[in-house]
């Protein structure tokens, strides 16, 4: 029996902790923990809106984008803030507006519903305050995502006007 014992504790310091698994998200190209950017869904939620994806705060698209700054990530929810763009800007139609984060303003980004190792849900979110020339601090833009199959697809968006 006292062989038993001790077998069993040499094998357990042998393996050492328990390691956890970090929950991962899609970020447009796999699965991954703290991408630097999310993308793989459109502007308006259909195949005929433009591509968009969400990257740091830092730098421009010119010379590069920095990473979403992820404020927290645990087991059950993600947060971090960063820029949405729409792909292709900027340009003569990426003009601010109230209803628009894709154009490189700033967004916060939480992902949340933990399934498999992986987060299934996405939320991206605008306070108009945070656009040039908003009218309104109490008009903000919501879009929620639900990540399946081998992408992200849009559930709802909510621009705050209505």
């Amino acid at each position: 029996m006292i062989v038993l014992i001790g077998t069993f504790s040499v094998f357990a310091m042998l393996a050492g902790p328990a390691q956890a698994r970090a929950t991962k998200v899609f970020d447009g190209e796999g699965l991954s923990v703290k991408p630097d950017q999310l993308s793989s869904w459109t502007n308006n939620g259909d195949d005929t809106g433009a591509p968009v994806y969400v990257a740091g705060r830092s730098g421009n698209l010119k010379d590069g984008v920095g990473p979403i700054e992820w404020t927290s990530w645990g087991k059950k929810k993600a947060v971090g803030i960063g820029r949405g763009y729409t792909v292709g800007c900027p340009g003569a139609d990426c003009v601010p507006t109230p209803v628009n984060p894709w154009d490189g303003t700033k967004v916060r980004v939480t992902a949340y519903g933990k399934r498999d190792g992986a987060f299934k849900f996405l939320k991206v979110f605008q306070w108009t305050s945070w656009m040039p020339g908003a009218e309104s601090s109490r008009e903000n833009y919501k879009m929620k995502l639900k990540f399946r199959g081998d992408k992200w697809t849009v559930v709802s968006i909510d621009d705050g006007l209505s």
